[in-house]
């Protein structure tokens, strides 16, 4: 009878040095986003969770910029209302855009009516207003709906100035993940109530 299973083979490696690079990204992953939902539950302000998902989602799918676009329910379009970039310069060109839904009618028809995420890339069909695609030399990106209860209020956009950044679809599980955990928070456009002392 064996009583020590490494007797077999030797000593049994450490488990680190079994995992291989991919394994240990997608742990580290999991941990982000384990990390991300507990934060998530922590933070009672929207604007504050909706800052906290535009500084962190890019890092986990190795891009460099991000953008939340809502909708506005008073004029059919789509403006920016949390944004980063690593330069704050371009933080905030970001939030001053706004998109006419007229203008990205075929993306508009996928985020909000297929309520599917989209990646862009160039040279594909453009689904972009062409000066935005210029002014911020966005080669590709990846754009997800941003759901509450069903209905969409807009979308994140995730892309890497200059690159065309192929998003894996460990990368929009992600970041689908990311809008996930968000998806119980108030509605984005929902006044925020005062809790009485």
């Amino acid at each position: 009878m064996i009583t020590d299973p490494t007797s077999l083979w030797g000593s049994a490696p450490p488990i680190r040095d079994v995992l291989d690079s991919k394994e240990l990204e997608e742990e580290a992953v999991l941990a982000a986003l384990m990390g991300i939902s507990e934060m998530m539950s922590d933070l009672t302000d929207v604007d504050e969770l909706l800052d906290a998902i535009v500084r962190i989602a890019p890092r986990l799918v190795a891009a460099d910029r991000c953008a939340i676009f809502l909708r506005n329910p008073r004029s059919p379009e789509f403006r920016v209302t949390h944004a980063f970039s690593p330069d704050p310069a371009v933080t905030a060109l970001l939030m001053s855009l706004t998109i006419r839904e007229a203008e990205i009618e075929k993306l508009a028809h996928k985020l909000v009516r297929q309520k599917i995420p989209v990646m862009l890339r160039e040279g594909k069909e453009p689904r972009l207003p062409a000066p935005i695609v210029q002014a911020f030399d966005i080669r590709s990106m990846l754009l997800v709906p941003l759901s509450y209860q069903d209905q969409v209020m807009g979308f994140i956009a995730i892309d890497e100035a200059g690159k065309d950044h192929v998003f894996t679809s460990r990368e929009v599980n992600v970041v689908q993940a990311i809008e996930g955990a968000r998806r119980g928070r108030p509605r984005p456009h929902a006044p925020r109530r005062r809790v009485p002392p």
